[in-house]
């Protein structure tokens, strides 16, 4: 056997011995999911030593020598989890990328029908299994089975952009020059795996899972809350391409109803991309509220009129001032100083570009969103209020850069 499972001695084993494998097999997965490789190596070594039989620490570690291009390492484990969990798919399936991978189609091949044959009924790993086949058919030239396996594909998961890529690929091999260019045409339409709508499909880039922000702001002076919430942005554009990524103010009409104001007030958010936290606070005591807004791109400060709009003053306000490629995340007004002016923090996350963003995943086909620990913090930054809508980063002079 590989070294996966070499001089493991079974006679050594005891109860409280087993019990820690399930809470190894996690730590691995999770420092898989920090890009710590190495520590995950460690913790399933350390599991199937304790426990040869635990099929889980055998296929995440011959899944990790996948992940890592160590092809010829993978075999051991994804062998000996096949064996302990002679029907489950997925060890088969890694087996035959592996081989693929290896260049020996004779065992790929038979990898491939066992995984299909196993696969349940019309769930999306079934159509994964399909897709990864029918792209190892047709590389060996069976275009008809290729074409027969991404239907199959399709049938159970008609909004998949690489099945119908594959068929329109196999379509064209075989010479169906109209199908072919129908499939591609129809893939083309669906989202591509580089790209996301902010949901749990799709590429899952790293600021997703973090809330958007939400004010309850007086903003007309009426003396009733209303309420403004920020938005995201379409991925990797960091563009809000439409409506649904309009951030929002509503107005409390006083009946416990409230009426969409946010294209009236000017507070749509178009241009400004990605929004995260924002702060209200009336900065220039001219007894309006303002809000501060941050984002992936540049922040943003809002000055209200105190008419029901508000305008972008953040040109020559000294908050244009960022540094490139900062997820600025949350904010918060205080007067540091007590000079009677309200200066303001912002919280900083890390550097991070849709060009820059990292992928971590879940096994070799399921991507997961990173960990915070993959990227570097940043400082947050304290800007003080100077008065007449100007402010003055003080973040070293202040100490918060050292925080």
């Amino acid at each position: 056997m590989g070294p996966a499972v070499h001089g493991l001695r079974q006679s050594s084993r005891t109860s409280t011995d087993t019990d820690m494998v399930p809470a190894l097999v996690l730590k691995a997965r999770l420092a898989t999911f920090a890009h710590r490789p190495a520590i995950a190596k460690s913790c399933l070594i350390t599991a199937i030593t304790v426990d040869p039989t635990s099929e889980e620490a055998q296929f995440y570690l011959g899944l990790l020598f996948y992940m890592q291009n160590d092809f010829n390492l993978a075999i051991s484990p994804l062998q000996a989890a096949q064996k302990l969990a002679p029907r489950s798919p997925l060890p088969v399936f890694y087996l035959a990328m592996t081989y693929d991978a290896l260049g020996d189609q004779t065992r790929a091949m038979t990898f491939y029908r066992q995984a299909e044959k196993l696969s349940p009924e019309k769930t999306p790993q079934t159509a994964e299994i399909l897709i990864a086949y029918g792209r190892f058919l047709l590389l060996l030239g069976n275009n008809a089975e290729s074409v027969a396996k991404d239907r199959r594909a399709i049938a159970i998961d008609p909004n998949s952009r690489d099945a119908h890529y594959e068929l329109a690929k196999a379509l064209d091999h075989e010479g169906d020059f109209k199908n072919a260019a129908r499939e591609g045409e129809l893939a083309l339409t669906l989202p591509e795996a580089g790209t996301s709508n902010n949901d749990v499909t799709g590429r899952k880039y790293f600021p997703q899972p973090m809330c958007g922000g939400v004010a309850a702001i007086d903003y007309n002076g009426d003396g009733l809350m209303d309420l403004f919430f920020t938005n995201g942005a379409a991925l990797p554009r960091l563009q809000k391409t439409s409506p649904a990524y309009d951030n929002c103010l509503l107005r409390n009409n006083g009946d416990g109803t409230f009426e969409d104001v946010t294209a009236k007030a000017g507070l749509t958010g178009d241009g400004l991309g990605y929004c995260f936290g924002v702060a209200v606070a009336d900065y220039d005591n001219d007894g309006h509220e303002d809000l501060f807004i941050c984002n992936a791109g540049r922040n943003v400060l809002y000055h209200n009129n105190g008419d029901g709009t508000f305008a972008d003053v953040t040109r020559g306000s000294g908050l244009e001032h960022k540094p490139e490629n900062v997820l600025s995340v949350g904010a918060a007004w205080f007067d540091y100083d007590n000079d009677g002016l309200l200066d303001l923090i912002v919280t900083n996350y890390t550097t991070w570009t849709p060009q820059t963003d990292k992928q971590c995943f879940k096994d070799a086909a399921h991507e997961e969103y990173c960990s915070p620990t993959v990227y570097k913090s940043v400082e947050s930054r304290l800007y003080r209020n100077l008065g007449h809508g100007r402010f003055e980063d003080v973040t070293e002079a202040s100490g918060i850069g050292k925080a």
